[in-house]
């Protein structure tokens, strides 16, 4: 078939380049975060050329974005601990692995994102941190720490009760913060890691309202009359189906045939839509000004069916559903003289 002696070659869907010498390099800068494909034809030295409409495909992407992580397992930063032993979970999306060090260990191997951080024998009085280095799928890094006292009070752990499976498939949850020590006289907590209340009587729930699909988490810091306090914490995770909220909705009656109506609703991240017994489109982005536009629709009733798609690919079971029927002109408003006249008439 003869050595390759020249190629072409186009760079993320432009034009295919001319022939250039094998041994010339392609030197491609400036590349923003995000996926390209580069496509390659070659020709021998025998002048058989591989075809432009079948090219040699290479796709590849640019992410140079450092990871960000959480401590699950640790208590807020600085704050009490009350054990001589802490299990610390690394959390981060794309992060593949992760070396850590404490205050008196060197820097460990690499390890798997799955395995934990375990740390015993810790004295109390004394003041513990961890740094973490993790790396992403693509190579970045990015360095974290975390630090916690270990307490020499060791109360009764807090419980966080209402949670009735750790996969909740409702949006709303009520929870209640308890503890047997008679000395706790109050709480403060965050949901998620963020939005800290501060203290609130033992008697008031923790309340929340429209949750996201994905994962959630609590904790909470009681407090006692002494200034001491001590943690809990409650992990689950939000699975509700998605339902397409619509809005820019024509009129019942209306004279408009070409309507915009734009789709929403928590999780949606996407829909698929028909108008009366059309099929299904493909699924478009939602919440990104990307309106269902309806044109040139005749006369008379329609009805339009629309499904959520969440993140996960899921699909809303029930559509989401409104009818309005489109007329040449709409009625004529009767006269207010003439509905007088007609009360008047029957009197």
């Amino acid at each position: 078939m003869g050595d390759t002696d020249t190629y072409k070659y186009r760079f993320d869907g432009g034009y295919f380049s001319d022939n250039i010498a094998a041994a010339t390099p392609i030197q491609l800068t400036n590349m923003y975060e995000g996926q390209y494909t580069l496509e390659l034809a070659a020709c021998t030295d025998l002048g058989v050329c591989q075809s432009t409409s079948s090219p040699t495909v290479y796709t590849w992407t640019v992410d140079t974005v450092p990871p960000v992580i959480q401590f699950v397992g640790t208590p807020d930063n600085n704050e009490n601990y009350y054990s001589d032993a802490i299990t610390i979970q690394i959390v981060g999306e794309g992060v593949s692995q992760y070396q850590y060090q404490t205050l008196t260990s060197e820097l460990s191997n690499p390890i798997s994102i799955n395995t934990p951080i375990k740390i015993t024998g810790m004295v109390r009085g004394t003041r513990y941190c961890v740094t973490v280095i993790a790396t992403d799928n693509a190579g970045n890094t990015g360095g974290f720490s975390t630090c916690w006292w270990v307490s020499f009070l060791n109360p009764n752990p807090p419980t966080i009760t209402g949670l009735s499976s750790n996969v909740l498939h409702e949006r709303d949850l009520t929870l209640t913060v308890s503890s047997d020590n008679p000395e706790v006289i109050g709480y403060s907590y965050f949901v998620d890691g963020h939005g800290l209340v501060e203290r609130v009587p033992m008697s008031q729930p923790i309340k929340i309202i429209n949750m996201t699909n994905g994962g959630h988490w609590v904790g909470a810091y009681c407090n006692t009359a002494t200034g001491g306090g001590y943690t809990a914490e409650l992990y689950w995770v939000e699975d509700v189906t998605t339902v397409a909220v619509l809005t820019g909705l024509p009129n019942k009656i209306t004279t408009n045939n070409q309507p915009q109506i734009l789709v929403g609703g928590i999780d949606v991240e996407g829909y698929r839509f028909k108008l009366d017994s059309n099929e299904y489109s493909p699924t478009w982005a939602a919440n990104n000004g990307n309106a269902i536009w309806l044109s040139k629709l005749v006369l008379g009733k329609h009805t339009l069916y629309v499904v959520g798609v969440d993140k996960n690919g899921n699909i809303q079971q029930t559509p989401t559903t409104y009818t309005w029927t489109i007329v040449k002109a709409l009625p004529k408003p009767v006269p207010m003289a003439a509905i007088n006249l007609l009360l008047g008439a029957g009197s």
